[in-house]
């Protein structure tokens, strides 16, 4: 099946009716009586004027139950029009010999079917702020008629009312093709400067509306940036004697920077969805007590951590996102001065593959929903090795759960709350160490700018 043209290819007026010949579901032929032409007889002596037929097509619709509204325009305009399946398009393009993954291919097409109007639509927002909006435009781009029904799909008589718009706009459409072109004025001065080829056919109000995103589509940012503080509480204890081989700080800063990077987030393809990160922490200025009798000057304790990941995300419904990733991190714990006697340092290195889920509760993503979870496979445990002369090793996971938001400015923000846990295992002195674990639990406060 041919590759069909997408809006990113295109010029910024045009982007809402080169989106919807992304994903064409139905073509449909729009019938319209004409008016009897004006003349002198009365109604006994007016001869019949036949029905000139406009033919149009009928996209997909964006956003939350999207279907459910295309299919409300399709009833609505069922009894009066013949509907076109998609086959026919890609089959009238295959006869002509045109890629209508181009603008010029799909104008070929356009034009070979006489089509002259476009009708499609999009949802967005939420709960009581949730509307559906349909429009129709011309076959260059240019948008003729809109329409913003309260509601989606669903809803009590909301389908009726989305029906009831496009058959509105259709007419108000009609009506404006309809009309003949203006006689032009003769000019009253010098001629003005030629406009570009991608300004020659814009209409008054294209400018202010070449920004507007009309498909519902979520637009990630190419790069958020972070820089923040992070809180947490760490206990590690080692079996078969937990309460004395054990370290336990209380709640403790340190700084934290985060990058996240998706280079082709505007890709109308699947280059969309690559992603990467990278992130890191350290701490300064902070203190233990060493164990009885070296506990009357504190010693030095500095925690170190780095994360970099690789992944694709996949995006639902223009409203749920789902990261897959997998990345090398380490996680250190360090304790100067640790002796014997003192418990010793930490420093894991670990692969994680993880997954991230993000939820738009807002369509302009001032607020989002963050949910993680990630697998830590060992490849080192640092000092703690002291306990299995024989062998050690570590597993662990990550859990995480926040709120984050952007601003349409480019701040950004995000709050999460962390819990992180690694399993180890010991051989060699059953008498002295066995197992362990090593747990935190976090609190992430971030700002940062995004674009």
């Amino acid at each position: 099946m041919p590759r069909m043209f997408h809006p990113r290819s295109c010029s910024p007026a045009k982007a809402a009716f080169s989106l919807g010949l992304v994903a064409i579901l139905a073509l449909g032929v729009l019938g319209v009586p004409c008016a009897p032409a004006a003349t002198g007889l009365g109604p006994s002596t007016a001869m019949a004027q036949p029905r000139r037929r406009v033919r149009s097509v009928v996209l997909r619709f964006e956003g939350a139950r999207a279907e459910q509204a295309r299919r409300a325009v399709v009833d609505a305009l069922a009894g009066s029009q013949d509907l076109v399946s998609e086959q026919q398009l890609i089959e009238t393009a295959s006869q002509i010999g045109v890629d209508v993954s181009t603008p010029e291919g799909m104008a070929s097409v356009v034009e070979h079917l006489q089509v002259s109007l476009v009708l499609g639509g999009f949802i967005e927002g939420a709960g009581r702020r949730t509307a559906t909006t349909v429009w129709v435009m011309d076959v260059r781009g240019n948008e003729l008629a809109r329409r913003v029904v309260p509601g989606a799909p669903g809803g009590r008589g909301v389908a009726a009312a989305i029906g009831t718009a496009a058959v509105e706009a259709a007419t108000e459409a009609i009506e404006i093709v309809s009309r003949p072109a203006p006689m032009p004025e003769p000019p009253t001065e010098a001629p003005p400067m030629l406009l570009g080829p991608d300004l020659e056919h814009e209409r008054p109000g294209d400018r202010d509306r070449s920004d507007e995103d009309v498909s519902g589509r979520w637009n990630q940012p190419f790069v958020r940036a972070f820089a923040g503080l992070r809180l947490a509480a760490r206990s590690l204890a080692v079996e078969p004697n937990a309460e004395a081989n054990r370290f336990d700080a209380d709640l403790f800063p340190d700084l934290q920077l985060a990058v996240e990077l998706r280079p082709f987030a505007r890709d109308p393809g699947a280059l969309r969805g690559l992603y990467a990160a990278v992130s890191g922490g350290f701490s300064v200025g902070l203190g233990y007590y060493r164990l009885p009798p070296n506990d009357v000057d504190p010693s030095a304790m500095q925690t170190g951590n780095f994360g970099v990941d690789l992944g694709y995300a996949l995006m639902i419904e223009e409203a749920f996102e789902l990261v897959l990733s997998a990345g090398f991190g380490m996680d250190v714990l360090s304790l100067a001065d640790a002796t014997l006697l003192d418990f010793p340092s930490a420093a894991y290195a670990f692969l994680r593959p993880a997954a991230q889920g993000r939820v738009r509760l807002l369509s302009d993503s001032t607020l989002v929903l963050e949910l993680g979870l990630g697998a830590r496979i060992g490849l080192d445990v640092g000092d703690l090795r002291r306990f299995g002369p024989l062998g050690s090793s570590a597993s662990g996971l990550d859990l995480g759960l926040g709120l984050a938001g952007q601003l349409e400015v480019g701040f950004s923000w995000a709050a999460r709350f962390a819990y992180t846990t690694y399993f180890l295992s010991f051989d060699g002195d059953p008498l002295t160490a066995t197992s362990g674990t090593d747990s935190s639990l976090q609190l992430w406060l971030l700002v940062g700018w995004s674009f």
